[in-house]
């Protein structure tokens, strides 16, 4: 309605065509698009404020875990496709050592409001520099148990194996009927 309205003022103040009218109408948005840019810009010069959320996600691209990383990866893109978050990857190279550096690396840059980190061992080692730093600490692909007990600012999505554990038995001797049970497990983090 107010296109019409902004129409009918443009047609009779300026006497100009139909197709005139709409190319006035768009420019007027325009500067008010412009206009209001710089209304919410950031005072300081750097461009606009970015009230998005700034994430560091430390995931294992390299290494014996690294088709983790990819598919964690993969999915946090899949999640942000409005580009909402900014997120910022990390390798830490499986190991708590690579996980440490690129802790290192998240401290020193603006990507602080929140870390993704994968495994047990790379969350372990990170959790006391990020809990002094008060960063909060989402651990995911770990399941050692009381990694997320050690801060207020720690916490796991993923399933540990004392949770695991008894449902599967109970899935075997109950719902399978298994006399009896060999365990096969990895010899990592995971599987002890």
């Amino acid at each position: 309605m107010w296109c019409y309205i902004l129409a009918l003022a443009c047609n009779y103040i300026f006497n100009i065509s139909f197709m005139k009218k709409y190319i006035w109408i768009l420019g007027i948005l325009i500067v008010v698009v412009v206009v209001g840019i710089f209304a919410f810009s950031d005072r300081t010069g750097s461009g606009i404020v970015d009230n998005r959320l700034h994430i560091s996600a430390i995931l294992p691209f390299t290494g014996p875990a690294e088709f983790y990383g990819e598919e964690i990866k993969n999915g946090m893109e899949l999640a942000n496709a409005g580009n909402q978050i900014n997120v910022i990857y990390e390798d830490s190279a499986s190991t708590p050592a690579g996980g440490a550096s690129a802790m290192a690396k998240v401290l020193a840059s603006n990507n602080k409001d929140m870390v993704v980190v994968a495994l047990s061992s790379v969350a372990g080692a990170i959790t006391p520099t990020a809990v002094n730093a008060e960063i909060p600490v989402l651990q995911t692909v770990g399941s050692a148990s009381g990694v997320a007990a050690k801060s207020p600012y720690v916490f796991r999505y993923f399933t540990s194996g004392e949770q695991e554990g008894p449902m599967d038995a109970d899935l075997a001797v109950y719902n399978l009927g298994a006399k009896r049970l060999a365990i096969i497990y990895s010899n990592d983090e995971y599987g002890l």
